[in-house]
């Protein structure tokens, strides 16, 4: 069962859980862990209930494998220090050139990215939706990434989502999490914060290197 199957839905509950997981030292203990949870529902107003299932959730997010590197082993959050995380990463940059010639960022032109690289490898042809968009913006873009880690040299970005797809782990296999990523457009938000955080790398990582220094989106 999805120990997080009969929690509330909506925004407040997502603040929550992102508090939850602002707050946490992921290596410290499951009790540590527990009095935070404790701590957050308490902040909130929601009944104490909740804690055993949101506990579950969070140590089974913390041990979950993610893919560090092409080809390298997998790392877990449980195994992130603190030293090496920042929370709630804020950024700005410029999305299209100001001048005497305003050149807008387009639905289209991103679209075209998108489809020239196949981009992304489990949704090829998601710059399709992105040209059913139709907007067109100039000036600059301004968002907060939930969580950027480093591990092994590369620096990866976190983005926590609690959406609900159904109550059983097979809601939410390989097809169900591809078709909420393209419906909720997660796959256009993880790409902005990408470039948000190799223009951060660009300009303070000497000698950076996209291909040694860029980690994954999880």
């Amino acid at each position: 069962a999805v120990p997080l199957a009969a929690f509330p839905a909506g925004a407040g509950p997502g603040i929550l859980v992102h508090a939850i997981f602002e707050e946490l030292d992921f290596r410290a203990g499951a009790a540590e862990h527990r009095r935070v949870v404790e701590r957050v529902l308490d902040r909130f107003g929601t009944e104490r209930r909740w804690t055993e299932p949101l506990l579950a959730a969070v140590e089974n997010t913390l041990a979950a494998p993610l893919q560090a590197s092409p080809g390298g082993s997998p790392v877990t959050l449980a195994t992130v220090p603190q030293c090496d995380r920042l929370n709630e990463v804020p950024f700005l940059f410029r999305v299209a050139g100001v001048g005497e010639r305003v050149r807008y960022v387009t639905a289209a032109r991103l679209a075209d990215v998108f489809l020239r690289h196949g981009a992304p490898v489990g949704l090829p042809r998601y710059g399709e939706r992105l040209r059913r968009m139709g907007f067109q913006t100039a000036g600059f873009l301004e968002g907060v990434i939930d969580l950027v880690f480093r591990h092994d040299g590369r620096f990866h970005v976190v983005d926590y989502k609690s959406s609900q797809l159904g109550p059983t782990a097979a809601d939410y296999d390989a097809p169900a999490l591809a078709a909420a990523m393209e419906a909720h457009d997660y796959v256009l938000q993880y790409h902005l914060y990408l470039v948000a955080l190799h223009r951060h790398l660009r300009l303070r990582v000497s000698g950076y290197d996209p291909d040694r220094h860029l980690g994954g989106v999880h």
